[in-house]
């Protein structure tokens, strides 16, 4: 099983986390960014999760995120995964079935 947050769960690259946040913000939703680097330009409006410094961290950290972003009310968390290979494939998967819960 997998934890289900309650936030929307999507997944962006870094390029378009900028943009989707600023959609999001337009529509009046909270917006949270789990990312291993803050993309140029975010809007301050957007809560930075605690950004996991490497793939392994990543791993152990992405449910711990997701509750912290429930725990503050957010409606939408942008996730930029980390890459698919090794330990990010899982990452990836995990933040998938997140995505897909809603």
């Amino acid at each position: 099983a997998h934890y289900a947050p309650n936030a929307i769960v999507e997944i962006v690259d870094d390029r378009e986390a900028v943009t989707a946040a600023q959609a999001h913000l337009a529509e009046g939703r909270t917006v949270a960014l789990l990312a291993s680097m803050v993309p140029l330009g975010l809007s301050d409006r957007v809560a930075v999760l605690e950004p996991p410094e490497t793939d392994d961290e990543y791993a152990r950290v992405l449910y711990d995120r997701l509750r912290t972003a429930d725990h503050h009310g957010i409606d939408v968390v942008l996730a930029v995964p980390p890459v698919a290979s090794g330990i990010g494939l899982a990452v990836r998967d995990r933040l998938e079935r997140a995505a897909v819960s809603h």
